[in-house]
């Protein structure tokens, strides 16, 4: 009796054996071109998405650091009332936090309209890239979905204007998981 179901059984075995290969070997390379180009669009479709942000993060500090620098005689005429200015600009805007600096790093006015936990000043490197941009920069926060922004104020002397802003994480880990 065990020798029939040996017997009975090899067959099944060997055709299973077969298919497996089948599609191992054949269907498995036809679909990983496809597969690789899918993923290597899907990662630039992450990055487009960042780069995005980054124009927009970007454009919208610029606004604020124009209005912030046709302020400045509200600044030192009423702190307070510069500063629900500020507040309700950023508000505004969608950014969780803007920060009024010098270059070396002394804040002359901070907002937090969400709370950032670690939110990293812009390093002395940072502070030039923005000088020579002109525009400002797009800067990312490592290990966070954190997009910040610095960029020159205009109508102050070496005063800068940090902002920043949470995106999607999957967009900032896909392109690296990737």
């Amino acid at each position: 009796v065990s020798i029939f179901a040996f017997v009975a059984a090899t067959p099944a075995v060997l055709v299973a054996i077969v298919g497996w290969l089948t599609l191992e070997r054949g269907i498995d390379v036809s679909f990983s071109g496809q597969i690789k180009e899918l993923l290597q669009t899907s990662v630039g479709v992450a990055r487009a998405y960042q780069e995005f942000q980054c124009r927009a993060i970007g454009r919208e500090v610029r606004l604020m650091a124009s209005d912030i620098g046709r302020a400045r005689s509200v600044l030192d005429e009423n702190r307070d009332v510069f500063r629900e200015y500020m507040r309700s600009r950023s508000y505004f805007l969608g950014f969780y936090v803007a920060v009024l600096m010098r270059q070396d790093t002394s804040i002359v006015e901070r907002i937090d309209n969400v709370e950032v936990p670690n939110l990293l000043l812009p390093k002395e490197e940072e502070f030039r890239a923005a000088d020579d941009a002109g525009d400002g920069i797009c800067l990312l926060q490592e290990n966070s979905n954190i997009f910040r922004a610095l960029v020159k104020v205009p109508g102050f002397d070496a005063h800068y204007l940090l902002v920043a802003r949470a995106i999607d994480p999957k967009a900032l880990q896909f392109p690296q998981q990737a």
